[in-house]
């Protein structure tokens, strides 16, 4: 069956709503899951929803240094990097991982043995299965420890007003 290229999406998503509601979906999936079910694999899905998000709202347009805005969509995505710090961050996260050369992040957990999901599922015996998930980054000359899950939701928020929603509340 032909693919119209110039609808945007992928598989069942379609528009730049959709793929946020997908990264909403999962992170609300982490957040609700037991302490013994939280996914690292939630958390990069979210990561790389929210850094690439601004791409689909403004298709084809370059966010880079010195970019002037086309349009309203576009100005959003300027707005996004050069206001936000929870997006940059989340941003250095995604491209990061992406080229292998991640920031420096920290799992933990504080489960029993007995209570882990499945001995199998467990990357690092010592950490134990994530109960969560932490970012080191600098602010100036400080480096400062945020919970993912800080950053995600302040991303969301900024997401949240574009889209005219209140999503973390729906």
């Amino acid at each position: 069956m032909p693919i119209d290229q110039t609808e945007i999406g992928v598989f069942d998503i379609r528009s730049a709503e959709a793929f946020f509601n997908s990264g909403v979906n999962a992170y609300k999936r982490y957040q609700s899951a037991d302490e013994s079910r939280k996914s690292t694999q939630d958390i990069l899905y979210v990561v790389m929803v929210l850094t690439h998000l601004r791409e689909w709202i403004a298709p084809g347009k370059k966010f880079g240094k010195g970019a002037i805005a086309e349009d309203a969509a576009h100005q959003f995505g300027i707005d996004l990097f050069e206001e936000c710090a929870a997006f940059r961050d989340l941003q250095g996260l995604c491209n990061g991982t992406k080229h292998s050369q991640a920031p420096r992040t920290e799992v933990g957990g504080g489960l029993n043995i007995d209570d882990w999901p499945n001995v199998d599922d467990v990357l690092n015996f010592d950490n134990r299965p994530p109960t969560y998930h932490i970012l080191a980054t600098q602010r100036g000359k400080v480096r400062v420890d945020y919970d993912v899950c800080e950053l995600i939701e302040g991303v969301i928020k900024r997401y949240d007003k574009w889209f005219g929603r209140d999503s973390l509340n729906d």
